[in-house]
């Protein structure tokens, strides 16, 4: 069955990418938990989308500019924004897999990335990857997801080693995916008319019958009772 994966977490019913998805996501018997990480000035690994926080808090300031000291004090005002990494791992069980949408691929963070799985050792972990040289310098890790930008030749990603691809929603029909290499798609976006995560339940069944081996959704629970069979079809 085609693997749901949460998008930054259970994000229709929680604040994205905190504490609360994650739960939410786990809970909805989630594939995957979908993380986007980022690195602080101090070299801190946190869970962001965003380089900045003016769309979460109203702050214009970069992630990459502040300190783990100045995250503590935004979250007076903003409880569970921005989390580290380490309260998401320490979250989300084992037997969950996590998709990690690594933002900041300057080698610097690769390094700080990879010494933390490393010490982890965590089984079931996905690194999605955006550029041939952050697969190149990550290879051997973890299994890779090519988030190649929409419109890019899949090729150099997947002679880089890149063990799956991930395609936009809109982009599945017209798709000529190589043979072989499993294929995750973000629903939702251009083309759909609906946000990016956001699916309905003929959209998902479209994306199963498509061979597709993973869904990235805002709501997990939705997308797990749009695909399972109901006691009628079973018999």
């Amino acid at each position: 069955m085609m693997k749901i994966v949460a998008h930054r977490g259970h994000s229709a019913d929680n604040p994205e990418n905190t504490v609360r998805a994650w739960q939410g996501a786990v809970a909805a018997r989630s594939d995957l938990v979908e993380i986007d990480v980022r690195f602080t000035a101090d070299g801190r690994a946190v869970c962001c989308h965003d380089a900045d926080l003016l769309r979460l808090a109203g702050d214009p300031r970069c992630i990459a500019n502040l300190t783990s000291d100045d995250l503590t004090a935004l979250r007076t005002a903003h409880p569970g924004i921005v989390p580290d990494l380490a309260e998401a791992l320490a979250e989300v069980p084992g037997d969950t897999g996590l998709l990690l949408d690594v933002k900041d691929e300057s080698p610097q963070a690769l390094d700080r990335l990879a010494a933390i799985l490393k010490d982890e050792d965590r089984a079931g972990c996905v690194l999605g990857l955006h550029s041939v040289a952050a697969l190149h310098r990550m290879a051997g890790l973890a299994p890779i997801l090519a988030l190649s930008p929409r419109g890019a030749e899949p090729g150099p990603f997947l002679a880089a080693g890149a063990d799956m691809l991930r395609l936009w929603e809109a982009d599945v029909a017209a798709s000529h995916r190589p043979p072989g290499v499993p294929v995750w798609v973000t629903a939702g976006g251009a083309g759909t008319g609906r946000p990016v995560g956001d699916v309905n339940a003929t959209g998902l069944r479209r994306l199963a019958e498509h061979g597709v081996a993973g869904v990235l959704v805002n709501d997990p629970a939705a997308a797990r009772a749009s695909l399972t069979p109901l006691p009628s079809d079973l018999t």
